[in-house]
């Protein structure tokens, strides 16, 4: 995160990654009322995000294939199960 923010301060970066990691989403999940929510922004300058079906944008095929691979007996993860809904992402490892 420090190199994309191009910060050095460890307090700084800790503070940042504490207070942003609560509202990030626990898994890799498109949900649909954020997208209709940027389609009626969209439709304030253009009309034609009206017409735009919501379904139509959404492929999960690609995030459907990951979790199958990343948590197959054969991945080599300790928990060769499907995530749960509710698994929030893991604190950082502690820097060297």
């Amino acid at each position: 995160m420090g190199k994309y923010l191009r910060l050095t301060d460890r307090k700084i970066l800790d503070s940042s990654y504490d207070s942003e990691i609560k509202f990030l989403e626990p898994r890799l999940e498109i949900k649909p009322e954020g997208i209709k929510a940027i389609l009626e922004e969209v439709a304030k300058v253009d009309p034609r995000a009206k017409q735009v079906k919501v379904e139509d944008l959404i492929d999960r095929r690609y995030l459907e294939n990951w979790i199958k691979v990343a948590f197959s007996p054969s991945s080599g993860t300790k928990k060769n199960r499907k995530p749960k809904e509710d698994n929030m992402p893991r604190k950082r490892a502690e820097s060297k």
